[in-house]
């Protein structure tokens, strides 16, 4: 009788124990509105571009992707006689897109200036005709 009593208390206590858990309230996780996760998508999103587009930054700091460069270059005279990529002179605070022009003892390029957002050609010619 003593060791059924024993169980029984046991068996009591368990079951308020179990009671008590599933009665208690819990904190509910903060509800996000569709808005603000919009907005965190589209800044992960924002994100990711960022970290695979190509962009070239001046000792300024102004930055300009190559894309951005390509437009400027191709609204230029440098007009739609570029081709290939365009490489990132941050020093000089350019890029440097390759051109196709046939001009004996010349090797153009078009020459696009981040700070100011204009486009030359720089002919590099070195007056050596082959």
């Amino acid at each position: 009788m003593e060791k059924t009593l024993k169980i029984l208390g046991i068996v009591i206590v368990l079951a308020v124990l179990l009671a008590l858990y599933f009665t208690m309230p819990y904190e509910q996780a903060p509800s996000v509105s569709k808005e603000t996760q919009q907005q965190e998508n589209q800044t992960q999103e924002e994100d990711i571009i960022d970290k695979y587009v190509v962009k070239c930054t001046t000792k300024s700091g102004k930055t300009m992707t190559m894309d951005r460069a390509k437009e400027i270059a191709l609204a230029s005279d440098c007009g739609d006689r570029i081709v290939g990529e365009a490489f990132c002179n941050a020093d000089a605070g350019t890029w440097s897109i390759d051109m196709i022009v046939q001009r004996p003892g010349c090797d153009p390029s078009c020459i696009v200036d981040i700070e100011t957002e204009q486009a030359v050609i720089d002919w590099k010619c070195t007056g050596i005709v082959i």
